[in-house]
């Protein structure tokens, strides 16, 4: 949104100098205050697409994720493997992100799509 209203004032500035710019530095506070995330929200897995991708345990709120569920990856499957576990527990999955990668998925020019799809699969720098 801050790039959005960075073309509109300043259509001349580049993309990449607005990140340092007084107007970012201004307008990105302000539109947190408003309520404009800046990250996913992530919340507990509790949405049943496919009832073999969960199981309930009697007296535990919580919902066990299957390991060959559909969000499953390999490395998550291969250390469950490990300690012979079937499921996990306080997994967190976001309406966000699926909503991200729906909306790349319906855009029509390949290049934007393309461009779009990289940094879902970028290393994490958190990792």
């Amino acid at each position: 949104m801050a790039a959005r209203v960075h073309t509109q004032f300043d259509p001349v500035a580049s993309r990449e100098g607005f990140a340092g710019s007084r107007l970012n530095t201004q307008l990105v506070p302000v539109m947190r205050l408003l309520g404009v995330a800046d990250a996913p929200r992530l919340t507990p897995v509790h949405e049943v697409y496919y009832p073999a991708d969960t199981k309930t345990y009697p007296g535990d709120p919580r919902r066990g994720l299957a390991r060959n569920c559909r969000w499953s990856v390999t490395d998550r499957q291969a250390q469950m493997m490990r300690k012979g576990a079937d499921h996990t527990l306080d997994d967190l999955t976001s309406s966000d992100l699926v909503a991200v990668v729906k909306n790349i998925a319906a855009e029509k020019n390949v290049d934007e799509r393309r461009r779009r799809t990289a940094p879902c699969f970028a290393p994490s720098p958190h990792r």
